[in-house]
């Protein structure tokens, strides 16, 4: 009898032995243990050069905030990174192999846009694929640190104030916040400098004797500017602007307005009091349409302009007061 039961106990002991033999091999060959890792909260930009930017993060665990994660998914995309546009972003490759629980993975994600903007998200898998869903989004523009001068001393002060920083040299950094230049009647020449203000939406430089638009040629994020009564003749630098909504230049020298034909995002177009004749540039611009509004008066115009070319842009639904 007592030879029957030692037999009974061993083998329950053997199968409970095997049972966590085979638990423990699952887990290690990808078994699902239904804990994903915790979802990174705090990835952020350590670092920037114009091709490379450092990313630094707090690694989260195997299991939820417990051990180590088995590999990191890490992605960047131009425009804000969600789900929505998360397979539409850019894989990074050679990410690094999370580090335990609570400790800190960083990773330099290079081959990079100079004066480009990135925004980065990663998530932590596990060794099922179970994932801690996309990280909190972190942006950067990839872009060399250079002091930055203003010849022109009442531009400068302008800046300064926007910026907050009354004295000291000015760094591009410096500059990468400024959205909205305001120097409006503060007797400024030259915009010299400004090229360096690459994330301006909205310039505002009216009465001033600014007379070089040559500054602001490459400022693509541009939407409105405003130069009224200026002493601007040649608006040419304005041709590759194309996300430019409002454009106001009365009371300047203006001519020629061939530049403006491709910016067809227009929505109001002010070049009253100039010495514009030719309007063909106008109606060129196939995005201006109904809604859209352009005022022309005080200008020269010819009467290709008047009979022909205007009628041709209130056809469209476009509002012209000359």
């Amino acid at each position: 009898m007592n030879r029957l039961r030692n037999i009974w106990v061993f083998a329950v002991v053997a199968v409970v032995l095997s049972l966590t033999f085979l638990s423990c091999s699952k887990k290690g060959t990808g078994e699902d243990d239904g804990n994903a890792p915790y979802m990174i909260l705090d990835l952020r930009v350590k670092a920037t050069t114009d091709s490379t930017v450092t990313l630094m993060w707090t690694a989260t665990g195997d299991d939820k905030d417990v051990g180590t994660a088995t590999r990191y998914d890490i992605r960047y995309y131009h425009n804000w990174l969600n789900w929505a546009t998360w397979d539409s972003a850019t894989q990074v490759t050679g990410e690094p192999a999370p580090h335990p629980a609570g400790q800190t993975d960083t990773m330099a994600v290079r081959g990079l846009m100079k004066d480009s903007t990135y925004y980065f998200t990663l998530m932590a898998l596990d060794e099922a694929n179970n994932s801690s869903g996309i990280s909190n989004c972190a942006s950067a523009t990839c872009f060399t640190d250079v002091v930055v001068t203003f010849p022109d001393s009442n531009l400068e002060t302008v800046i300064r104030t926007l910026i907050s920083k009354p004295t000291g040299d000015i760094h591009r950094s410096d500059l990468m916040g400024l959205v909205l230049l305001d120097g409006n009647n503060k007797s400024i020449v030259s915009l010299s400098g400004v090229e360096y203000c690459t994330n301006l939406i909205e310039i505002f430089m009216s009465d001033n004797s600014v007379s070089d638009l040559g500054p602001i040629a490459s400022l693509i994020k541009l939407r409105q500017i405003q130069f009224y009564n200026d002493s601007i003749s040649d608006i040419a630098p304005l041709a590759g602007l194309v996300n430019l909504e409002r454009i106001i230049l009365g009371s300047n020298s203006i001519s020629n307005i061939s530049s403006l034909s491709g910016i067809t995002n227009l929505h109001i177009l002010h070049l009253s009091e100039n010495n514009i004749s030719d309007l063909s540039p106008l109606v060129t611009n196939s995005g201006l349409a109904a809604k859209d509004t352009v005022y022309l008066a005080g200008n020269p115009l010819s009467p290709q302009a008047i009979n022909t070319d205007i009628p041709a842009l209130e056809g469209r639904g476009v509002t012209v007061l000359h």
